[in-house]
């Protein structure tokens, strides 16, 4: 079948009410492939020229442009590539290889994993090409990962390590690592619990458990404290009168 000169009529770009999604683009694809023969419909997900014009989409900024290829990923959506439908003039967009096209759903993917470095560039683009693209959107992972943990100073420097990683569902070692970061080396001096006070504490006849919420410790570490404390005053643990 010969095929006609591309044209940008009128009647080819879709009415402006919104973005296009993919979903649109495939059900354009599927209705498309119902009138053409077999021979003219083999591979639809990478040749979208359909009769005499490009199939279009819409980005996340309403711009228009004609989608060249696409490529699946496997989270849900297809990511395009194509050209801008009337480019300025003399612009780095009137020429070149197809540009990849920052649709809804692949920004909603990055803004979902926007602290997951790797599954930001889980998908079937380049390094350099992501990195561009998330620029001119404003995004950046390390900007946002640090104002994120910034919120969680305070936890992260009065909560142990347990406890904040059970808050925030952040692996310990991760929590170890920006703790580290943050507030550098934060361990107590050494013999701190030597203090009379503490040692006060330690030989009281409180519960291991009161004791390490006073203390700032665990109980296992109040066990082995209260016991060099004893052995260092020689004082027997004071017990706390019968109910």
């Amino acid at each position: 079948m010969e095929r006609k000169p591309m044209t940008h009529s009128s009647d080819s770009v879709p009415t402006p009410t919104g973005v296009s999604h993919e979903s649109d683009i495939s059900t354009s694809v599927t209705s498309q492939q119902q009138q053409l023969g077999p021979a003219e419909t083999a591979n639809p997900l990478k040749e979208l020229r359909l009769r005499d014009r490009w199939l279009q989409a819409y980005d996340v900024h309403g711009t228009l442009w004609e989608v060249r290829e696409a490529r699946p990923t496997k989270h849900g959506f297809d990511l395009l590539y194509g050209k801008l439908v009337n480019p300025p003039v003399a612009s780095c967009y009137s020429g070149g290889p197809n540009r990849l096209i920052v649709t809804p759903a692949l920004l909603n993917y990055w803004e979902t994993h926007r602290l997951e470095e790797g599954r930001i560039y889980d998908i079937p683009a380049g390094r350099t090409t992501i990195k561009r693209a998330r620029l001119r959107l404003h995004l950046n992972f390390v900007r946002e990962r640090t104002a994120l943990w910034r919120k969680r100073l305070p936890d992260l420097q009065n909560l142990s390590i347990r406890e904040f990683s059970k808050r925030h569902n952040v692996p310990v070692e991760i929590a170890k690592a920006w703790r580290y970061k943050m507030f550098g080396r934060i361990a107590r001096p050494l013999n701190w619990w030597h203090d009379p006070a503490v040692l006060e504490e330690l030989l009281s006849g409180k519960t291991l458990k009161a004791i390490g919420v006073n203390l700032g410790i665990s109980t296992s570490q109040v066990h082995r404290l209260r016991a060099r404390a004893q052995e260092l005053t020689s004082a027997p643990v004071k017990l706390r009168p019968a109910a």
